[in-house]
């Protein structure tokens, strides 16, 4: 589908912006109203029927300010427009939710995992997984979207040694963690509901994988993580 636009010259009225809808991004090019906002509105108040609305910010020196300045602008509370006016019940306890010092005392350490030589070693693997995973491509008539929601797995669960048996679940909670208002993703009866529900069984399964790596170290993310808890006297 190609998706049209209002010329550049021609400006988006306010009242017709809808940002939440996700539809709206599938109707028509948002070109126009990002530029509209940047020059009549560059921090605009959104409203939301039925729910908090939310600050638009759309210039790039002011988005800039608004990551950096994490005394200000916490993560802590929430990244997802699911957690706005309710926050998150995994604040602080994610590396997406939490703040300076303490991620970057998660996000150094775990880099290393991910680093060139690390990859190189794991490619050969990661290939044959992919392989794996598009198999069913060639057999007829697939969900391609359901079959491409173990995709993330395949590079996660390699770099975090995360057993095969748990990808299909994770996939899932993952999803209902960043997208509760969708219906895929549905695993409670509200979105607060499923975002909660979502966090509570991706730290249960992590739970155990810790529990397990904890007398089975290795190279992965995981491990390392555990050592970086250790290291700043932490409980994981």
């Amino acid at each position: 589908m190609e998706l049209t636009a209002l010329p550049p010259d021609i400006p988006v009225d306010l009242g017709d912006i809808d940002l939440y809808d996700p539809s709206t991004f599938t109707r028509a090019d948002q070109h126009p109203t990002w530029r509209t906002l940047r020059v009549k509105a560059p921090v605009w108040w959104h409203d939301r029927a039925g729910g908090t609305g939310f600050w638009c910010v759309t210039r790039y020196a002011d988005c800039e300010r608004v990551v950096k300045d994490y005394r200000t602008f916490s993560s802590q509370e929430g990244t997802i427009l699911a957690s706005v006016g309710v926050g998150d019940t995994a604040g602080g306890q994610t590396i997406t939710l939490t703040d300076p010092p303490e991620h970057a005392a998660i996000r150094v350490p775990a880099m290393r995992t991910l680093s060139h030589a690390v990859v190189q070693q794991r490619t050969p693997a990661i290939r044959d997984r992919l392989v794996e995973l598009i198999g069913p491509c060639g057999s007829g008539e697939v969900d391609f979207a359901h079959l491409m929601r173990r995709l993330p797995m395949v590079l996660a669960g390699e770099f975090m040694d995360i057993p095969q048996r748990y990808w299909d679940d994770i996939a899932l909670w993952a999803g209902a963690c960043v997208a509760p208002e969708d219906p895929a993703y549905a695993l409670g009866r509200s979105v607060p509901q499923t975002l909660r529900l979502g966090h509570h069984e991706l730290f249960a399964c992590f739970r155990e994988l810790v529990r397990h790596r904890r007398t089975h170290p290795g190279d992965d993310l995981i491990s390392v993580l555990i050592e970086v808890s250790w290291a700043t006297g932490g409980s994981c």
